[in-house]
């Protein structure tokens, strides 16, 4: 019965090493003492209504080297050179709702009844253009850059800023017009994308309540590019309606010089607007989408191309995931200028619309350029081309993905990602793309990402970080709070600014000194924002770095110097990728240097398998999807075989002792066999599971013969003839012969004679307790000789499983 611990240690060990490494697979959650050291702001804590109300923060922008930061009632602007010392305003702006009466009786939560800032916008170097909703009656105004001080007098906020702080709005100046998206109604039922505040140019808005224009939109973006200006959003696909209501994530675009329809087609409205779907899906024979865009960059530049940069999200009901993607703005004129997607009936399905049922000039053109250079103005475009532009606004193809495929995924975390900050030449020779992403979970990922189509290394994340500190941000609000609602990179100063709803976080770039005098840790964390020094010690990079340091961006481990670092081969790279994924991180130092310098003690330190947890802030070796959600599948692979190895080794162990001890017990008994083989019945048997089957089956009763004679069966077990009424009869006594390698002696057996036939009798001399026989069998039939021999055939099937060494 011992012997039964063998194989049930071998599951035991499979067991425990996988439940282990799923726990370890999943969200690491450790403690938030290195966010707590972050530099923080929650609202004017010296006045009482601001502190009892919170910050509810709602946006930020950085103009020059001041960060505004917009919220309920107030504009706070951070200076932030000083930022990193103090995380204090130098300047408010204190804009209160004037009549909250008129609020309360149109029947809104009394926490709408405020006037939260949702645009703040640089009119030109010496003004902002700021609107709130001015508790449900949205206005706005211009105030001095420098001094927060009020220019002119309040204008009227429709179509330029929501009325709930819910709605969404984006909103950008290009030429000296206000383009804003947004509502314009208090039940936020008409979505608009709306031109104003233009000297020369006149108010233009898109058609009112045409879902083939906008249908439900979630307004993300608003930026300038060339002679266009693009808005990025979500919206209810309309082409999908059979489904359901599906979110696509959409491009839109308006030409700066349109002046709208003729009187009798889009009078006051757009004659340049189109739209097209972002495809943001991983490649396969059956794509997976990532359809909700979340947050995106301006305008950057990718591998010498100007790009955005966006984060997205699987549909609601879909399977919880995230996505990071690229996109060149010459392949979003690119599809602009591709086939139109159209409806021919009500009930029929949109498809790709003929070119020759495209009217001239095309549809969508700016007046006096490309298809429409003969028109002086979009009055003068025929009725045909505005008609068909206003049925038919959206593209057939979709805007591709850089290199086809997201850039960073995370599919299998349970948090979303919900913000994105990049910097797209990072490093000391301005080389690398390292974007941050923030989730619902208020944590922040660092992942150096690989743009280039043909890069073997991908991406990599490097820290994760739990940015949240409750202590700081939690006053009694809701869960939903850690979420991170924005993100601002501050690269001059070394910083990243983390948003929620009621703080922001000033986060640094890097902790390069957490790495302390060991050379070997700094150069495997492979940040771009890491630089070794011949002085001994890791430091953050800074602007001048050209010399004198090393840095090992690739993992190979080279020991690159700084005038050899972007001398590493492909080769290298995918060997150095395979070769990384054990964990080879020597100790830290027991000491770490905050932003002040002071030591910071009682640190805890968890090394995984090629991630590092240090309080909060986590470092990733090894390139995975996401450390916080995955463990390398090189452990995980090296642990299971190691526990298989174990159990292995302990069972054949056991095994060989069970031999020993049957041997033994055969000499003892007069019973030893030369051959080594036959101590263990069905030992060497190359069907240990068919014959396994049959011990466990009822064992019939055998007459076991003398070496070299055949055997015969004696009586079956299964006969109804053997017993009385029909039941079956047990034997007294199971004989049961040795047996033989197959291979060996196989022409001296025969095979037995089938069961249901009539027994034969044994041969003279053979019978039960003949002395011929009695030194050439053995007598088995107790029960524990049996377990005996079933647990020989369990060690047996181990043992096949384990790969012999040559």
């Amino acid at each position: 019965e011992q012997l039964l611990f063998a194989p049930l240690l071998l599951l035991l060990l499979l067991l425990l090493s996988i439940l282990l490494l799923g726990r370890r697979g999943g969200r690491v959650l450790v403690g938030n003492r290195a966010s707590g050291d972050f530099p923080a702001f929650q609202s004017l804590l010296q006045d009482n209504r601001t502190r009892r109300l919170g910050l509810h923060f709602q946006g930020m922008t950085r103009v020059n080297r001041m960060l505004f930061i917009t919220a309920r009632d107030h504009v706070f602007a951070v200076n932030l050179t000083t930022a990193a010392e103090a995380f204090v305003p130098q300047m408010t702006l204190t804009w209160r709702a004037a009549d909250v009466s008129k609020c309360a009786v149109r029947g809104k939560d009394g926490d709408e009844c405020y006037n939260y800032i949702k645009v703040l916008v640089p009119r030109d170097d010496e003004t902002l253009f700021v609107c709130g909703t001015n508790a449900f009656n949205p206005a706005c105004r211009n105030y001095k850059t420098s001094t927060l001080e009020q220019v002119g007098s309040d204008l009227p906020g429709q179509a330029r800023c929501p009325f709930e702080s819910g709605q969404s709005n984006a909103g950008t100046f290009a030429d000296g017009d206000f383009y804003s998206a947004t509502v314009t109604d208090f039940l936020a039922s008409d979505a608009v994308i709306y031109r104003s505040l233009g000297d020369g140019r006149p108010v233009l808005r898109t058609v009112k309540y045409d879902s083939k224009w906008l249908r439900e939109p979630r307004f993300l973006h608003a930026v300038e590019y060339g002679r266009f200006v693009y808005f990025f959003l979500s919206e209810i696909a309309v082409e999908y309606t059979t489904l359901g209501k599906v979110v696509f994530s959409r491009v839109a675009r308006v030409c700066k010089n349109d002046n709208g329809g003729s009187p009798r087609v889009l009078d006051k409205h757009w004659t340049s607007f189109l739209k097209a779907r972002l495809n943001c899906s991983l490649p396969g024979e059956s794509l997976f989408y990532f359809d909700v865009l979340q947050s995106l960059t301006g305008v950057l530049q990718i591998n010498g191309r100007p790009a955005v940069l966006a984060v997205f999200t699987t549909q609601a009901n879909s399977i919880p995931g995230s996505a990071v993607c690229a996109f060149y703005m010459d392949d979003v004129e690119e599809v602009f200028s591709g086939k139109f997607k159209e409806q021919r009936g009500g009930d029929s399905s949109w498809t790709a619309a003929p070119e020759d049922a495209v009217p001239r000039p095309r549809p969508g053109s700016c007046a006096g350029d490309g298809p429409a250079a003969d028109f002086k103005s979009s009055v003068d475009f025929p009725d045909e081309t505005l008609a068909f532009v206003k049925s038919f606004p959206l593209m057939d193809g979709a805007v591709p993905a850089v290199n086809r495929r997201p850039f960073y995924t995370r599919t299998a975390s349970g948090s979303k990602l919900t913000q994105i900050a990049a910097d797209v030449s990072a490093g000391p020779r301005k080389e690398r793309a390292v974007v941050f992403l923030g989730s619902e979970d208020g944590r922040v990922a660092k992942v150096l990402v690989a743009t280039l189509p043909h890069d073997t290394s991908g991406s990599r994340l490097l820290e994760d970080i739990d940015v949240y500190d409750p202590d700081k941000c939690d006053l009694g609000v809701r869960e939903e709070d850690r979420r991170v609602l924005g993100l601002e990179l501050d690269k001059e100063h070394h910083a990243l600014f983390v948003a929620f709803g009621s703080c922001l976080v000033r986060v640094p770039l890097s902790r390069c000194g957490r790495h302390g005098a060991c050379k070997r840790a700094c150069l495997a964390s492979r940040d771009p924002y890491c630089i070794w020094l011949r002085t001994g010690r890791c430091a953050d990079t800074a602007p001048g770095f050209k010399a004198g340091f090393e840095q090992d961006i690739e993992g190979d481990h080279s020991n690159m110097a700084a005038s050899d670092i972007s001398a590493t081969s492909r080769d290298r790279e995918m060997a150095a990728d395979s070769a990384y994924g054990k964990p080879r991180l020597p100790p830290l130092p027991s000491g770490y240097l905050n932003a002040k310098g002071a030591e910071m003690r009682d640190w805890r330190m968890r090394v995984g398998p090629g991630v590092l947890l240090v309080s909060g802030v986590r470092g990733a070796a090894a390139g995975e999807e996401d450390s916080a959600s995955h463990v390398h599948y090189t452990l995980l692979i090296a642990c299971v075989l190691l526990a298989f190895s174990l159990g292995a080794a302990s069972s054949g162990l056991l095994v060989s002792r069970f031999r020993g001890g049957g041997r033994r017990d055969a000499r003892r008994n007069g019973t030893f066999d030369k051959d080594p083989e036959a101590s263990l019945p069905g030992a060497s048997s190359p069907h240990p599971l068919a014959k396994l089957g049959g011990l466990l089956d009822p064992a019939p009763e055998v007459s076991a013969k003398p070496r070299g004679e055949r055997p015969r069966c004696v009586t079956c077990a299964l006969s109804p003839a053997g017993g009385q009424n029909g039941r079956v009869a047990a034997p007294e006594a199971v004989r049961v012969p040795r047996t033989r390698r197959p291979s060996l002696r196989s022409r001296d057996r025969a095979p037995p004679t089938a069961c249901g036939g009539a027994p034969s009798q044994p041969d003279a001399g053979t019978h039960r307790g003949s002395p011929e026989s009695s030194g050439k069998e053995k007598l088995v039939g107790n029960e524990s000789d049996t377990r005996r021999a079933c647990v020989g055939y369990i060690f047996e099937i181990v043992a096949s499983l384990v790969p012999k060494r040559r």
